[in-house]
């Protein structure tokens, strides 16, 4: 893609997000693009979608080598939300980093598509991430905030600059020696002084590459996340 308007209209082809599998399991799956390139997911459904809609769970894994997006929903995002009867989505990065314009316009794209063809309650949309996928989520609900109903950032670089329209819950390591806590803290704490409302738990012990161990925080996120929806 060569500019904006290349950007602006790629989505995936429409036939394939209706026709994916949401069998309860996970598996790997690819979208076709409508540039002609493809985009690689993990998906795992609940069997509860089979009688009634489910909330959607976007999940953007941390900076890796090819296929990370797999282990990170394997070790982090599966058990955390395996208690939620959800379509937990783990797309793959396209090697530009989750801020990038190109993976934003995919992730609003795949939504509009989604809402259209699963089962889902377009009033229960969460996107989280880790690291790279922390830094994404952030971005993602300062730009594109109204696909949400709740953020879950973790591990990540966060920007304070304006006050964030729906509910977050972030989650830090004492310990991450790439974004330091107290730095993380403070950018988080300028937001709340704007008015976002976050609830924020540090990660007692925890470093950045550590990141599987994050899955008792983040089942605590879901619970958190269930009663917002309440």
């Amino acid at each position: 893609m060569n500019n904006d308007n290349d950007i602006n209209e790629l989505v995936p082809e429409e036939d394939d997000v209706a026709e994916a599998s949401l069998l309860p399991t996970s598996h790997n799956g690819i979208f076709e693009l409508s540039n002609g390139t493809s985009w690689n997911y993990r998906i795992t459904a609940s069997i509860e979608i089979q009688s009634s809609k489910v909330p959607l769970v976007i999940a953007l894994h941390w900076g890796g080598a090819e296929g990370t997006f797999q282990s990170y929903s394997a070790c982090l995002a599966e058990p955390a939300f395996e208690k939620l009867p959800c379509i937990l989505f783990a797309p793959e990065d396209r090697s530009l980093g989750w801020s990038a314009e190109e993976n934003r316009v995919l992730i609003e794209r795949f939504i509009q598509l989604a809402i259209k063809h699963w089962p889902i309650d377009p009033e229960r949309i969460v996107i989280t991430g880790y690291s790279n996928g922390g830094i994404g989520t952030w971005n993602y609900i300062n730009e594109i905030p109204e696909y949400f109903s709740a953020a879950i950032p973790m591990a990540g670089s966060y920007s304070g600059s304006k006050k964030i329209d729906l509910p977050v819950y972030a989650i830090h390591g004492s310990n991450d020696e790439l974004f330091p806590a107290s730095a993380a803290l403070d950018v988080i704490n300028q937001s709340i002084q704007l008015g976002s409302s976050i609830e924020w738990v540090v990660a007692d012990g925890l470093d950045h590459y550590g990141a599987c161990e994050y899955v008792p925080y983040l089942q605590e996120a879901v619970e958190w996340l269930e009663e917002v929806w309440k």
